[in-house]
Parts: C-alpha cells; structure tokens; sequence
C-alpha cells in the first residue's frame, strides 16, 4: 500500500469537504499525511469519521473512504517502513518491473503463453536479484 495512493484517498475527502485544491482542503491533507508517516492510522480515520456531511453522496465517499482505511492500515506503517529504510512509493518499484519484464518480454515478434511468460519473467527476476527465487517448478515445463 504506497503513500501516494492513500494520499490519493485522502484528497478524495479533503475535495469533498473543503471544495478542491482549496487552503483547507491543503492543510487537511498535509496534517493526515503527517499522521500516517508517524504510524497514527487510527488519527486519520478519527479525522474522517468527525466530518458529518449532508449529501447522500458525500455520506457514501466518507463510508468508502471509512472503510478503504479501516481495511489497509496494517499496511499504512509508513513510519515503520521510512525507519527501515524502505520506499513509501511504487514508483521504483513498477519502473523496475517494467525494466525486467519489457527487456525480455516485449522485444519485436515475440508471443508469449502465460505459463511459458511467467516462467521466463522468473528466470529474469533471479538474474537480477540478490535473493533469487526457487526455479525448480518451471524446470518440468514443456518448452
């Protein structure tokens, strides 16, 4: 669960709220995103559950919202993960796939079954990691 994603999540409430792009709207998202790099899920979800709007439709994004937090929040340790070392983002991550699978996938004239895609984007992945997976199910597959 990346931090852009769930900031994404947050602007939905702030826009519907504050009206979009708005000073307040900016300043709500920006104190909710403080609370989820300092681990405080639970903040952020007070923080929406306090906002009583009259539209049905409004009531409905808030329940989503409610719920998209309430659901995710063991994955929300942002504090946790930057303490660690780790990225927030995906953005890396999905260049990297991209890189590793469109180098060898995607290449002029070339038709892939999915088992057959699968088993080379394994192989691929063990040549470019230091932690290699476990190859021996696609040594028995027929070429």
């Amino acid at each position: 669960m990346d931090f852009y994603h769930a900031s994404e999540h947050l602007w939905n409430i702030a826009n519907l709220r504050f009206g979009t792009e708005t000073p307040e709207a900016k300043a709500w998202v920006a104190a909710r995103q403080a609370e989820l790099k300092n681990n405080q899920v639970a903040h952020v979800w007070a923080a929406i559950a306090a906002w009583r709007p009259r539209s049905a439709e409004k009531r409905q994004a808030r329940r989503s919202e409610l719920h998209y937090f309430a659901t995710h929040a063991e994955r929300m340790r942002y504090g946790t993960y930057l303490v660690k070392g780790y990225h927030i983002a995906s953005g890396g991550v999905e260049a990297a796939c991209k890189h590793v699978v469109g180098s060898r996938l995607d290449q002029a004239g070339m038709h892939w079954r999915c088992k057959t895609a699968e088993a080379v984007v394994a192989l691929r992945a063990a040549i470019c990691s230091t932690d290699p997976p476990d190859l021996r199910p696609y040594c028995r597959m027929a070429a």
